[in-house]
């Protein structure tokens, strides 16, 4: 089996970003507003689906609207590893990184790990509160209660980054070796 994550460029960038966390005003915005996004996406994702009484129709436009709140979180939480502001102007973090021995491949697999990382628990709080409320509510339950919000609220973002992952690995900005993995 093989494996794309070089452990030693993950380490220099949790250094990276563990030293460089206070970075600037924009940072701690987009860490507000992903938050704020996550509880607004996770509020309506909370309620089962069994709880619509409408057509399916109403029901797929609701779960739509919460699912497109849920990436926009997605999008700023993701935004935090992407720009970085100085005492002057934004600069792209590549622009940064170039002085670290770390590839964009390695950059992308650290950005997506931490932010699905967050995504992975918040489906799972969907996933649970949808059961409970199912239960408890509606005295019902069905497995679509579990899938449902974990496919859409994890699958579908660890799908939009390794969709990132492959435009940098297609880019060929910087050769990848492929390290036999340990056992």
């Amino acid at each position: 089996m093989y494996r794309i994550t070089d452990d030693r460029q993950q380490q220099c960038l949790e250094k990276f970003f563990a030293k460089e966390k206070t970075w600037y005003p924009d940072y701690f915005g987009c860490k507000f507003a992903a938050y704020m996004m996550f509880f607004c996406g996770i509020i309506g994702w909370l309620f089962p689906y069994q709880a619509e009484w409408v057509s399916i129709h109403e029901s797929i436009k609701t779960y739509g609207i919460y699912t497109m709140i849920y990436l926009l979180g997605f999008s700023f939480y993701s935004q935090m590893f992407t720009s970085y502001k100085d005492s002057k102007r934004n600069r792209n973090l590549g622009e940064i990184l170039q002085n670290l021995p770390v590839s964009s491949v390695q950059t992308a697999i650290f950005k997506a790990k931490k932010t699905l990382k967050i995504c992975g628990r918040i489906a799972v709080i969907a996933a649970a509160g949808q059961t409970f409320f199912a239960i408890v509510a509606l005295h019902t339950f069905s497995i679509e209660n579990i899938l449902i919000p974990l496919a859409v609220l994890y699958v579908l973002p660890a799908g939009i980054c390794a969709v990132e992952i492959a435009v940098e690995l297609w880019k060929g900005q910087t050769p990848v070796r492929f390290k036999k993995a340990d056992r």
